[in-house]
């Protein structure tokens, strides 16, 4: 299973009934949802490309509550340009890639 597909899959199991999910980003690939599971919970979904900041605030305590922790991998600018592409798009890559500029 695709790491955004578990992602979202996770964030549904998790939301409580009538609560609301709040999709940041946008994944790669479609994400397959069950609409029974939204209907019959009454869950709202809600997408935005950057969240307020309450909404980063919550995000913020519960990824710190939940021990979650983020993969990154960074390059050098030299780096960037051989490595950043190909790492990009290797079907098991997950997490950020960023680049340090000042490094």
């Amino acid at each position: 299973m695709a790491e955004p597909v578990k992602a979202y899959t996770y964030a549904l199991n998790i939301t409580k009934k009538h609560g609301t999910m709040i999709a940041v980003g946008i994944p790669r690939e479609p994400v397959p949802i069950h609409v029974v599971d939204i209907i019959i919970r009454n869950i709202t979904i809600k997408g935005s490309l950057i969240g307020d900041v309450e909404c980063a605030r919550r995000m913020v305590k519960f990824v710190v509550d939940h021990g979650i922790q983020g993969e990154i991998k960074c390059y050098t600018l030299e780096e960037a340009a051989d490595n950043l592409i190909k790492d990009f798009n290797r079907p098991d890559m997950k997490g950020k890639l960023v680049v340090n500029v000042s490094a």
